[in-house]
């Protein structure tokens, strides 16, 4: 058996893909043969039928890519690490069944669990890859969709996870969430279901933004126990119901989302982007300082100990091996942004900064942009960045772009996670 079926959205296509990882049931024989007999283990939460209650996505042109083979045969939505056989919460091949049951008589050894991960898991996160990598090249941008259900706490009908605002826009995860709840759903927003390893790990490659979407058992499903069960049955009113509102619920989000977007290049369309002059010095640092207000930052020099000193010497601090860049609209001054010389191979990105009005329109994303040609442009061959751990859309924006977290630290007050990206010959699609 194949060890996935992928299904091309159907004209116009739109830069969205769907995966379902979890809800494949094959088993080959091979594998099954190891598990227990007496009694047999009880195969839980396998994202029960969501092939059926998706089957729509095509028709509105959202491409889907679901895996055929059971979790048990691979955890897809696990990272490979130590252990890779262990416990199902944790681990690529699962020791035990989602409810802690064990599955074996006899452990398969570390050779036949490396043989699960190079036949069933690498090949389906190549192909994942592969699909993304070449929308991207298409649109421009891709969104991926991973697709779950569940039935533990929260008790929300839908649970949409963005890992606390880092992996898709704020923009996005609004669309989906206003969308379900006009069709009746009631949702939650990274209440413990936050997003799994695929919706961090797709995040991480350029222009991707990545949403979990939970959906809760009894949403969609006849019954009450849900817990040490498999389920067979799903052909009901409630199952034709809850399909048909997700339906007109994705079909809303997608509109919602482009219409956003394209109120984003309107904006965009009419920012110019231009180099700093000295008449833009008492602008840039009103601008500064709303961007610390936003934060509840305090501008005093007893908390912030020679930070902002950059911003009164930015000829000599930006301007010689680097850049400072401002975008205005006519003539009022709404983003900055600016590269320095670390050193002969590494430029720092600092002050990026946008005008609270005129946030969430793609501003930042042009001045950051920008300031990554000027960095490769002079030679430069690692850029460097900073940000704190309170600023989400800021870190969300630096991963969209291939920044790769590096370590963290405290400067001040602050709690700060620091960013890189090296210019490589090599893609970042690769295999997961």
């Amino acid at each position: 058996m194949k060890l996935w079926e992928f299904i091309p959205g159907k004209r116009p296509q739109v830069p969205i893909v769907a995966d379902i990882p979890h809800s494949g049931t094959y088993i080959p024989n091979a594998i099954r043969g190891q598990f227990k007999r007496d009694p047999a283990p009880v195969l839980t939460n396998q994202d029960w039928h969501l092939d059926k209650l998706y089957d729509f996505l095509p028709e509105l042109g959202i491409s889907v890519l679901r895996a055929t083979h059971s979790r048990y045969v691979v955890d897809l939505n696990r990272e490979v690490k130590t252990p890779v056989f262990g416990p199902a919460a944790t681990s690529v091949v699962s020791q035990t069944n989602t409810q802690g049951s064990i599955l074996y008589d006899s452990n398969p050894s570390t050779e036949e669990v490396e043989t699960r991960v190079a036949q069933y898991y690498r090949p389906y996160h190549k192909r994942l890859n592969d699909i993304l990598h070449k929308i991207v090249q298409n649109s421009g941008y891709v969104i991926l969709l991973d697709l779950h259900s569940y039935f533990l706490p929260p008790r929300h009908h839908i649970c949409l996870g963005n890992r606390n605002g880092v992996t898709c826009t704020e923009k996005l995860i609004r669309s989906f969430e206003e969308a379900f709840r006009g069709q009746g759903f009631e949702v939650g927003r990274n209440d413990v279901l936050n997003g799994g390893f695929i919706t961090k790990y797709y995040d991480s490659l350029p222009h991707v933004e990545s949403l979990q979407i939970e959906l809760r058992f009894p949403v969609y499903l006849e019954g009450e126990d849900f817990g040490e069960v498999e389920i067979t049955d799903w052909d009901s009113l409630k199952f034709r119901d809850a399909r048909e509102r997700l339906r007109m619920a994705f079909l809303l989000a997608i509109q919602m989302y482009s219409q956003s977007r394209s109120d984003m290049e309107q904006t965009r369309e009419g920012v110019e982007l231009r180099r700093y002059r000295p008449s833009d010095k008492d602008s840039v640092w009103q601008l500064h300082v709303q961007g610390l207000e936003q934060y509840s930052v305090r501008l005093d020099a007893r908390f912030r100990p020679g930070l902002d000193d950059d911003l009164t010497r930015i000829e000599d601090e930006y301007l010689k091996n680097g850049d400072f860049l401002v975008a205005t609209i006519g003539n009022d001054i709404v983003g900055i942004g600016a590269l320095r010389k670390e050193n002969s191979t590494t430029a720092e990105i600092k002050r990026m900064r946008v005008k609270v009005d005129f946030q969430g329109k793609g501003i930042g994303t042009m001045i950051l942009d920008n300031l990554i040609d000027k960095a490769r442009n002079l030679g430069y061959k690692r850029i460097i960045l900073d940000t704190t751990q309170n600023m989400t859309v800021a870190q969300r924006l630096y991963q969209s772009r291939g920044f790769i977290e590096y370590k963290r630290a405290k400067i001040a007050d602050f709690d700060c996670i620091y960013y890189k990206l090296d210019f490589l010959p090599t893609s970042h699609y690769e295999d997961s």
